[in-house]
């Protein structure tokens, strides 16, 4: 997997938890949590770390791969990714399908002046699809595979496709409510598609899906989340 510099301070913004062994790296983490300071020892890490950081998303994404892999379809041509981030899982889902699958980007290229984690009704941003496309292409993902849509206000999903596979990590359920897409993704979703999220861990969202999809299952759990499978029977 090739990572361009561009993108490095877009993994530290989405994955907070990278290299926390390293003192000089935690002790920029700590002086970033005062406001003002957060972007500027994000660039800084970003610089200064580069090689660790690309070497830990890889490692995340093979992890993530690994826990999804059993429960992927046989086949699959078209797969949507809600809040993707870089696209690091969905490299690793085009691959798995020799790059004969459609990928669909729901993200927006923009970094909030003030970031702020946790949940909420309206999650933070701070993404660029630009780069995300940038990088498939440059992992051998075919550009005319690749399709993009900023997040709009009214939240609408605007690609003219169904899905065989709808996957949202860390974001979507995580930073905020399932309800933002959970009817639409039903609706877009293939018979027998799948969604994959990331649930955060007493929002209730779990018993959201269940009531649109009619099943759940749990196939990862940590602290702060349960990623569940759902498949649209009916």
């Amino acid at each position: 997997m090739e990572i361009p510099q561009a993108v490095i301070k877009y993994i530290l913004f989405q994955r907070t938890g990278y290299l926390q062994k390293n003192v000089f790296f935690k002790i920029l983490t700590y002086i970033g949590l005062f406001g003002p300071l957060y972007k500027p020892t994000v660039y800084l890490k970003a610089l200064i770390f580069s090689q660790p950081i690309k070497n830990e998303f890889i490692l995340d994404m093979k992890k993530e791969y690994l826990i999804i892999k059993p429960f992927l379809p046989q086949t699959a041509y078209s797969l949507l990714d809600i809040g993707c981030g870089l696209a690091g899982i969905d490299f690793m889902l085009s691959r798995h399908y020799s790059h004969n699958i459609k990928i669909f980007l729901l993200d927006k290229t923009q970094v909030d002046d003030t970031i702020y984690y946790g949940f909420k009704n309206k999650g933070s941003i701070y993404n660029s699809l630009p780069l995300a496309k940038s990088f498939l292409a440059m992992n051998n993902v075919d550009i005319g595979n690749i399709f993009m849509q900023e997040v709009r206000e009214d939240n609408k999903i605007v690609f003219q496709s169904s899905f065989d596979i709808i996957i949202s990590l860390i974001s979507w359920g995580f930073h905020y409510p399932v309800s933002t897409y959970i009817q639409e993704v039903y609706e877009k979703l293939n018979l027998d598609g799948i969604l994959i999220i990331d649930i955060r861990k007493n929002t209730g969202g779990e018993d959201e899906i269940k009531k649109v999809f009619g099943n759940y299952k749990i196939i990862d759990e940590s602290i702060k989340s349960m990623k569940i499978l759902a498949v649209k029977t009916v």
